[in-house]
């Protein structure tokens, strides 16, 4: 089992290089097709922040200026990926780059991203939270100074949820690489009994797909939920999380959950998050 694709978004932030550098790593590791892809919307707002009205002229260069920037990205991909032993392609558009990118997944296996970071010109960046909700694809988010990922030491958020299970299947064929995997579940006071159980069903599931290098962790609750993971990460060496990416919709608007919410912002290392 591997990713036959991998699709990187190769955006106009300075962040992506190092990321289509992991990628084109990634896709000769699994000998897959690398497609790099990005968008830009050409739109411009009737108004600008200024207060000055946009005429259709301005709105033309604009829309001129977008273009002319996705095809020297084009270029500049070509040039990082150019050391990759499976074919390249490129997909772009003048659309905004979350919505563009959930519609191409359906070409790739993989989706890799940068980290939600701050307050976001959507119309350039990818939304990585509203990707997951989108996609129907296992994400790789990757943090900014990420240029390289080796996934062999592997830990596997555990929580007996739909997310998981996904997260788990999703994620094999970085599982039947890894070196060691801690399958590491979180239990609130008293159910540290059902935790083992089903961390032990997570195992035998793995050994059946000839994965042996597991070691089970269930830790106590803190006040964070995301405390007991980072210190795994820190203590294990840890260089890739697995996990489902759980929220809610309340008002019609998504909310992640706090674990999700810290892994897609300050994680130090990659995660795979499936939904």
């Amino acid at each position: 089992m591997a990713f036959a694709s991998i699709l990187v978004h190769a955006g106009l932030d300075h962040t992506s290089d190092s990321r289509i550098q992991l990628a084109v790593d990634l896709a000769d590791g699994f000998n897959a097709t690398l497609i790099g892809a990005a968008g830009w919307d050409k739109n411009l707002p009737l108004v600008t922040p200024d207060g000055t009205i946009v005429d259709g002229k301005m709105a033309e260069r604009y829309c001129e200026e977008i273009i002319a920037r996705l095809v020297q990205r084009e270029k500049q991909f070509r040039v990082l990926a150019v050391r990759a032993r499976r074919p390249v392609e490129w997909r772009s558009a003048t659309d905004f780059p979350t919505d563009f990118i959930a519609r191409e997944a359906r070409a790739a296996d993989l989706l890799i991203v940068g980290q939600e970071l701050g307050p976001r010109d959507l119309s350039r960046t990818v939304d990585p939270a509203g990707l997951l909700l989108r996609a129907g694809r296992p994400i790789l988010v990757v943090p900014d100074d990420a240029a390289s990922l080796r996934a062999t030491r592997i830990a596997i958020a555990w929580k007996d949820t739909r997310e998981a299970r996904r997260a788990v299947q999703d994620s094999l064929p970085f599982l039947l690489e890894a070196e060691a995997i801690y399958v590491v579940g979180v239990s609130a006071e008293g159910t540290e009994e059902e935790t083992q159980q089903q961390i032990a069903d997570v195992r035998q599931y793995l050994m059946r797909h000839r994965i042996t290098t597991t070691t089970g962790m269930v830790l106590r609750l803190d006040e964070n939920a995301t405390r007991p993971l980072m210190r795994v990460v820190r203590n294990e060496n840890i260089d890739l999380i697995v996990a489902g990416a759980y929220g809610h919709s309340r008002f019609g608007e998504w909310a992640f959950g706090g674990v999700t919410r810290d892994l897609l912002r300050t994680c130090p290392v990659c995660c795979l998050l499936s939904h």
